[in-house]
């Protein structure tokens, strides 16, 4: 399994977040996008490595303001940023684009 750390820009601000995936490169798999609740300390990581031994892209994004991600956290910025990381799953090449799903907790639910 590897785990990496993710780190990019999308409309002026810098998101980081975190990606659970099984080491073969093919085929391209089924993929999550993992959305956190309000910032604490529970990132879910659990599943997503359970997932991703079994063949799952998991994608743990965090939204705008929260463990490093830039930005002020509102409730009003996590559809935008749901929207930026869905675009951004689906161009991950290790992907099926045709076989995503979200899932969320708490108030990324």
């Amino acid at each position: 399994m590897k785990i990496d750390s993710v780190k990019f820009r999308s409309g002026g601000l810098h998101y980081a977040g975190v990606r659970f995936a099984p080491e073969s490169l093919r085929p391209r798999r089924p993929a999550l996008l993992m959305l956190h609740g309000f910032p604490g300390a529970e990132k879910n990581t659990d599943l997503a490595r359970a997932l991703a031994a079994r063949g799952w892209v998991c994608f743990l994004p965090h939204f705008r303001g929260s463990w490093g991600s830039s930005g002020l956290y509102s409730f009003s910025g996590i559809l935008k940023d749901a929207r930026i990381f869905w675009r951004r799953l689906q161009k991950d090449p290790q992907v099926n684009p045709g076989r995503m799903a979200v899932l969320g907790f708490s108030l990324g639910g």
